[in-house]
């Protein structure tokens, strides 16, 4: 994000100043009530005693670049007083700046490389050194400074609560007394350190650059708590957005940092001075108005009031969130959440989890489950830790209106009328009981769930504002009294009854819904279609008869390649996956779900049903229809990705051609005509379905942003880094003496590329076509191999960064191509010979997972396959075949 422009003076010494104030201004936790509006950002600039604001800052934003801003503090009459000078907004714009470049991805957590640089500097400035980059190295160099400051695991509860007396006596080193200035061109340089060259925690920076270096994101975690509570100094506030940002991307690292808060609030203690004084701690201040830990700051202002009478004036908004009537008084606030129910919370989110399956089976399919699921453990787990604010901030992030809370509201309580009073049962019964108070007041009182087999139902029954005015109904069954009937069903007056009535007929409904859905659907209009010529009764004519063979073989050809690629339960008439409705709108939450986690196999059928469907229409419109049918049900991509894995299994070891030849029943004029129609169908998802969708991608909200889930995509089983951890075992285990690279390691590739050119490429000079088909036949050595192996594993797992690697190599490397397409061939058939033996097992629990996650792999090595053919077919492969 640049913004160096809208800043620039010319005057080098005011514009580095004019920066370094910004800076300090944001890190110094100055900059407060941030908020964005669809890209417009604003925020206060608060006087750091009292809390107070004292000018507000404007920011536009496009997502890449600072396009407008403004500030209260320039002067219209004043020509000389521009916005764009203002250190205001310079503060405003490094939050931003920062945030774009710490803040993770779903994918990938983003580790900050700050500090790094600035060891860096000071070990080459100071002591003609630098730091290692060997992992090894650095391992032991970070055992070393642990032991020196004491920062171990089983220590970890001392630091928090800041009881730790362990001191260094003097500093080996020298100190550094002078700061250096950043001179760059255009700031701000992500190559440049963003703090002056000084080593601002001493012995713990010299470890936090180890742990950036060795990506060891739970001790650096760790260790920005450590700064945070201990707050020696001012700029330490920073590292509360870095923690929030680094914890970011996905619910598991939400739930990571939320643990962490519940730690450091639960372990604090102020730091004294030399007279046992509390030290006021500004960064911890801002940890718990930045989190609206109101219980908290409760406590903090009663431990410091009499060394800092402003706390309580800086901290008023977030106490004022829970304990209104504080407002300036410090006596302690009573707090029922304060038990804690977290002894074996594990064990009771998954007995949650059972219980919701058994009540709301529409929610959950195929191992996987509704994301309200998730959000109602994730109330639970605060509930039981006792933790308001983290059960707060879950509310505003993931319940967004009052349809949503009302439902998880009633699933809960479903599933707390299913327990016992017994011991096992009474803590989750506690969890549920405060979680279910603190989530009713943001739900629909007189509003009700009806979960049934195939869906789940929010009625509310539907009285006008006279009628709730004079009856005020508190929940659903006082809202029955006030009707005769809902929905067509007549009401008797007995809630049991009642109730019992609406349920039967929202079945019936539904079981209505889908008929009409089915007879309405794409398939039943293409097969009325195509069957409509002909009288009840009579024989089809010749072309009709024809065509209809030609689909009748097409069908098991597509069997016959179903089973080749993915095992003999895979087949259009098979148990494996019933691809009934898969073209038919949805019309419950059940038949959503359905389709929302399948394996590769599962979609194959799907792919194979697409393709017979797409044989029998001929009409344009209900092509389209088909196409946004599939994308609505977020399987486009998937489906798309498997018919092209169906004709590239054709070059591959094992694949339907090497079958053909043991299979009369199948010849080579019949496969060709099964390729023709699987890549019509191709072509048709690609030409008409929307952009394509990563199917495990998830964006989350922040600060006031609308959260954009792609959370409802498909996604395939089992879980991607479990299979290609399962290939890097499995090749290890072939190959004695190999070490599989990490799946996700782009710099090991990019090493393994660069090594290549000593075992494959032409050091002597460029090889010509002429020379390269002269070339002999050589077996990799010991160091060949390894590379081929590890560039194997890492083109499976990410085959769009790897594979581009190869067109920046110094040289051409035709060898390596042809050597990495021959491993990754006998690879695949390795594979399919393991999953052919697997499938003759008669444990079908073990099979069906096994086999699936061999699928999973071949799928990616097709993949693999398929990107360097068509990248290098007309180059390297084909010069070396």
């Amino acid at each position: 994000m640049e913004f160096s422009t809208l800043l620039y003076l010319p005057d080098s010494a005011t514009y580095r100043q004019l920066l370094r104030d910004g800076r300090r201004l944001y890190e110094c936790a100055e900059l407060r009530n941030i908020i964005n509006r669809n890209g417009l950002w604003t925020a206060d600039i608060v006087d750091p005693v009292n809390g107070k604001p004292r000018y507000s800052v404007t920011v536009r934003s496009d997502g890449e670049t600072i396009t407008a801003m403004s500030c209260t503090c320039a002067d219209p009459l004043r020509k000389q007083s521009r916005p764009s000078r203002c250190v205001h907004v310079c503060a405003l714009c490094f939050m931003l700046f920062y945030r774009h470049r710490y803040r993770s991805s779903s994918d990938d957590i983003t580790i900050p490389r700050e500090t790094t640089s600035i060891v860096e500097w000071y070990l080459s400035k100071r002591l003609n050194s630098q730091i290692p980059y060997d992992t090894d190295a650095v391992r032991t160099m970070a055992d070393g400074l642990e032991i020196l400051t004491d920062f171990r695991d089983d220590n970890w509860d001392v630091w928090l609560g800041n009881r730790h007396f362990h001191t260094l006596l003097g500093n080996c080193m020298p100190t550094v007394e002078e700061s250096t200035d950043i001179t760059t061109e255009s700031w701000p340089n992500p190559d440049a350190p963003d703090l002056d060259a000084t080593l601002p925690h001493g012995w713990l920076t010299l470890l936090e650059a180890a742990y950036e270096r060795l990506r060891d994101t739970r001790h650096l975690i760790r260790l920005y708590a450590l700064y945070l509570i201990q707050g020696k100094d001012p700029t330490d506030c920073r590292y509360v957005d870095r923690l929030r940002w680094m914890l970011s991307g996905n619910r598991e690292r939400e739930a990571q940092l939320n643990t962490l808060i519940d730690d450091i609030t639960r372990h604090y203690q102020p730091r004294e001075d030399n007279q046992r004084r509390p030290i006021p701690n500004p960064a911890y201040e801002h940890l718990l108005r930045v989190f609206e830990r109101s219980d908290d700051a409760v406590t903090y202002c009663n431990a410091i009031h009499d060394v800092d009478r402003h706390c309580i004036q800086r901290l008023e908004a977030t106490i004022s969130l829970d304990h209104p009537e504080y407002a300036g008084s410090l006596r302690r606030i009573a707090n029922d959440w304060k038990q804690r129910y977290d002894s074996r919370l594990d064990y009771d989110i998954a007995h949650f989890t059972y219980r919701a399956e058994k009540i709301a089976p529409a929610l959950f399919a195929n191992g996987y489950h509704d994301p309200i699921i998730d959000d109602c453990t994730t109330l639970m787990t605060a509930s039981a830790r006792g933790s308001k604010a983290a059960f707060r901030i879950t509310l505003r992030k993931r319940f967004h209106d009052t349809a949503r809370a009302t439902i998880c509201r009633d699933l809960i309580e479903a599933v707390r009328n299913t327990l016992t009073m017994d011991d096992l049962d009474r803590e989750l019964s506690a969890i549920l009981r405060r979680t279910y108070d603190g989530i009713a007041p943001h739900t629909n009182p007189i509003a009700t769930t009806f979960f049934t087999e195939d869906d789940v139902r929010l009625i509310t029954p539907p009285l006008d504002d006279a009628t709730l005015q004079r009856e005020q109904p508190q929940d659903f069954r006082e809202a029955l009294q006030c009707l005769s009937e809902i929905d067509t069903v007549t009401l008797t007056g007995d809630y049991d009854t009642d109730h019992n009535a609406i349920r039967q007929h929202l079945i019936e409904q539904n079981e209505q819904r889908k008929t009409q859905a089915h007879a309405n659907g794409i398939a039943s209009r293409i097969h009325a279609q195509h069957h409509g010529s002909e009288p009840n009764g009579s024989e089809p004519n010749g072309s009709e008869g024809s065509e209809k063979a030609d689909i009748e073989r097409l069908r098991q050809r597509l069997n016959h390649r179903l089973q080749t690629l993915y095992g003999s339960r895979y087949t259009l008439d098979g148990t494996a996956i019933d691809v009934n409705g898969l073209f038919d709108e949805p019309v419950t939450v059940g038949q959503r779900t359905k389709w929302r986690s399948l394996t590769i196999g599962q979609i194959g059928v799907c792919a194979a049903a697409t393709v017979l469907l797409h044989r029998e229409c001929h009409d344009p419109q209900l092509t389209a229809q088909l196409s946004k049918s599939l994308a609505n049900k977020r399987l486009a991509t998937a489906i798309g990705d498997v018919l092209a894995d169906m004709l590239e299994a054709r070059t591959m070891p094992g694949g339907p051609d090497d079958r053909a030849g043991d299979d009369p029943t199948v010849d080579g004029a019949a496969d060709r005509a099964v390729d023709n129609a699987i890549g019509e169908s191709l072509r048709m998802l690609r030409e008409q379905a929307p952009d394509r969708q990563d199917p495990t991608g998830t964006v989350s909200g922040e600060e006031g942003e609308s959260d954009t889930s792609d959370e409802n995509d498909c996604r395939i089983r089992p879980d991607r880094r479990i299979a290609l951890k399962t290939l890097s075992g499995l090749l290890e285990h072939l190959n004695p003496g190999f070490q599989a690279p990490r799946v996700d390691d782009l710099d090991q590739a990019e090493q393994y590329v660069m090594d290549s050119m000593l075992e494959f490429g032409d050091l002597d000079g460029f090889e010509t076509e002429n020379q390269a088909e002269d070339l002999p036949e050589e077996q990799p050595s010991e160091e060949g191999k390894r590379i081929i192996l590890g560039l194997t594993i890492l083109a499976a797992s990410m085959p769009d960064r790897v594979i581009p690697l190869f067109d920046d190599t110094p040289l051409p490397c035709p060898r390596l191509v042809s050597a990495l397409m021959n491993s990754i061939e006998e690879t695949h058939a390795t594979l399919i010979q393991a999953r052919n033996d697997n499938d003759a097992n008669d444990d079908y629990a073990e099979q069906e997972s096994l086999s699936d996650t061999i699928n999973l792999l071949l799928h990616l090595l097709r993949q693999a396959h398929r990107r360097l053919r068509e990248r290098f077919a007309p180059q390297a492969v084909l010069q070396c075949q």
